[in-house]
């Protein structure tokens, strides 16, 4: 990656720790990795000025605001990051920028991401009735804004000149990381006549950390319309609040061999789900429609309509849990033997489970037509290939062992004995790669973790991969290099520091519930991350029982030396450095610099053989040299001297 920082010098200034115990700290992201594999959308201005209504719920796949309606790229439309949204999706804003780097590598306050609409037409308007709405959360499932934070709204009037309108400060006191604010519904009357021309605009933006993940805001289903209904906390909707669960019932993912040898232990016979009630009134229970098909043509289940209590059940509230049973609409009992007829030959099955309700969108106001049909649908896939995982693929925030040698567990169960081929872990950017000396080790257990572990593998450097060289969701690969049999029953894959070093994991909060999986070393004894810090979210490490390649492999670091690709020279250095290539072009290489803190203070593309150095101070820097065209990456390091 172009953004790395040394993590021997992990100890980082703006590295807040938001929960810890001996042995575990959990803190905020430094990146975003879809964010950093994303292709980001053309800035394009409207030719002409949209008219009013204007809504966006956010409910569908970012990871970019809809460019039809916002002319910035620097928010994180996601599923993930908010909780108890009033639609399913929302905006997250943070201090990482829409690259997913963070805006600085030093810890400081400043401007943080925006949200800006494309003009609006509210020429001609007497300003009665017209209402920007839109719902606010702090924090969310992540990093809570202090009252040194705040979320800025402001209008764009005639002059082309911005002023404030709202600003909203960060939570009073330090928050858990359990807690989830609610969605606080704000609507702003539009009737000074500074604002009522053809080319209005307005943003929101955040004011806090700019150094990673922190000072988190949601923002969900903005509406700026002239009816005069715009200004109450009801709307004409009923939309799902989040995605469908696995069906697995204990994982995420499993292998396909291990669900097939125990069906009804593995899959859920029912699927909880979530739905919102927007409107001013009580609503009978929505019908609903789903479909689960696998990818090898099986129906599991078709057109199941959603039962709850009675025909006559109604919303008590704006938030209903609801079951569906997984079963045929005709009430038979199909939905395991459907499974067990697929092949247990199959290498992998996904199972897609798309949910749409029949609600009563047909009084859906028409600001709200599009939002309404879009947030009427959800789509989730369940995998069974050959891996375990209890993470949906995304992280949310990041979880690092800490003491020297300490040791970190997760559990797992085997329905059938089977063949452990390798592990892969998601391991969040922290601004670089590692140095050679930040190493672990992958342990691997049988039945208890006071046993002696049946597998080691010994001094694994963390890598940092693009999606270029390991395209598993940005998961690292490494191999188990002898026969590991797996027996039927408990096991568990874990990691062990050598030394005292640091390396974080990626922490899925949505998964809060699979916390009791993890274990860690503390003062000796194993422990329950749920019992030192609650249910914390689950760390997104995957055992594999196929054969993968290392990631190593395929970056190729530790094959091939620098001298044998280039010279660096002189060291120590004065005014430049200079590289002569013994293979490749210049413009296959990207230098980045970085100080011993670990920040960045130079990157660009190798020309004319050499890279100036004026502007730096004396003492110690380190070189990455990334090869573009064969994905390689080198590490050097060299001294300024004045």
């Amino acid at each position: 990656m172009r953004y790395l920082s040394i993590l021997a010098f992990i100890t980082f200034s703006f590295s807040t720790v938001y929960a810890q115990t001996a042995g575990v700290e959990i803190t905020p992201l430094s990146n975003n990795y879809f964010l950093s594999i994303a292709k980001q959308p053309v800035s394009v201005r409207n030719a002409a000025s949209l008219e009013m209504p204007f809504v966006d719920d956010f409910s569908y796949n970012g990871p970019y605001p809809d460019s039809r309606l916002w002319v910035d790229k620097n928010v994180f439309v996601n599923y993930t990051m908010a909780g108890n949204a009033p639609s399913l999706g929302a905006a997250t804003f943070d201090g990482i920028d829409g690259k997913g780097r963070p805006y600085s590598a030093i810890d400081v306050y400043g401007t943080c991401d925006t949200l800006t609409s494309q003009p609006i037409n509210l020429s001609g308007s007497t300003g009665r009735g017209i209402h920007l709405s839109y719902h606010y959360q702090p924090k969310g499932l992540c990093f809570a804004p202090t009252l040194s934070d705040s979320l800025v709204l402001e209008f764009k009037n005639a002059s082309g000149t911005w002023v404030s309108i709202k600003n909203y400060p960060g939570l009073a006191k330090s928050v858990s990381l359990d807690l989830v604010p609610p969605f606080t519904f704000e609507s702003i009357s539009i009737d000074d006549a500074r604002f009522l021309h053809a080319n209005f605009q307005f943003r929101f933006y955040t004011y806090g950390r700019r150094g990673g993940a922190y000072s988190q805001w949601q923002l969900d289903y903005v509406r700026l319309d002239k009816d005069g209904n715009a200004n109450k906390n009801t709307f004409r909707d009923i939309a799902f609040a989040e995605l469908p669960k696995p069906i697995l019932k204990r994982y995420t993912a499993m292998p396909w061999k291990q669900a097939r040898a125990q069906v009804r232990e593995s899959f859920q016979d029912t699927a909880s789900m979530v739905i919102i009630n927007n409107f001013d009134v009580e609503l009978r229970l929505p019908d609903d429609n789903s479909s689960i098909t696998a990818s090898t043509g099986q129906k599991i289940v078709t057109r199941q309509r959603l039962t709850g209590n009675s025909d006559t059940v109604f919303f008590k509230s704006k938030i209903s849990k609801t079951t569906q049973p997984l079963s045929y609409l005709q009430g038979t009992p199909a939905f395991f033997t459907n499974i067990e007829a697929i092949s247990a030959a199959e290498t992998a099955v996904t199972f897609t489970n798309q949910i749409w309700l029949q609600s009563p969108q047909v009084q859906s106001s028409g600001d709200l037509t599009k939002a309404a049909i879009r947030n009427d649908t959800i789509v989730y896939n369940t995998i069974c290939k050959d891996y375990y995982a209890y993470d949906d693929g995304t992280a949310e925030m990041q979880l690092t062992a800490r003491g020297l040698n300490q040791q970190t567990a997760i559990q797992f169960v085997a329905n059938v004995s089977d063949t452990l081929r390798g592990v892969r872990f998601f391991f969040p950017h922290i601004n670089g790669d590692a140095l050679p000396t930040t190493l672990f080790n992958i342990l691997v257990w049988k039945d208890s973790l006071k046993t002696t572990p049946i597998y080691v593998k010994r001094n694994l450097k963390p890598y940092y991969l693009t999606d270029r060289a390991d395209t598993l969701q940005g998961f690292t690969s490494y191999s188990i290099d002898t026969v590991v049999v797996i027996p039927k029953g408990k096991f568990f894959v874990g990691w062990q520091l050598v030394g005292d070093v640091q390396i974080p994991i990626g922490l899925d909060r949505n998964n809060r519930d699979k916390s009791a999986n993890l274990f860690f070393i503390n003062n000796g004894n194993w422990e329950s991350i749920t019992d030192a810090l609650g249910n914390v979210g689950t760390v997104m490490v995957r055992p594999v029982f196929n054969r993968i390649k290392n990631s190593s492999d395929l970056s190729a670091v530790q094959d091939i030396a620098l001298a044998n690709v280039m010279n660096i020279y002189p060291n120590p250095a004065n005014d430049h450095l200079n590289f002569d290539l013994k293979e490749g072009l210049e413009s296959d290489y990207s230098v980045s610099i970085f100080n011993v803190a670990g920040q960045l203070q130079k990157q660009e593309i190798l020309r004319g053989g050499q890279i100036s150095l004026t502007g730096f101070n004396a003492g110690l820097y380190f070189l990455k040299i990334q090869d573009l065209k064969n994905n390689r990456v080198f590490n050097h390091k060299f001294v300024v001297a004045r």
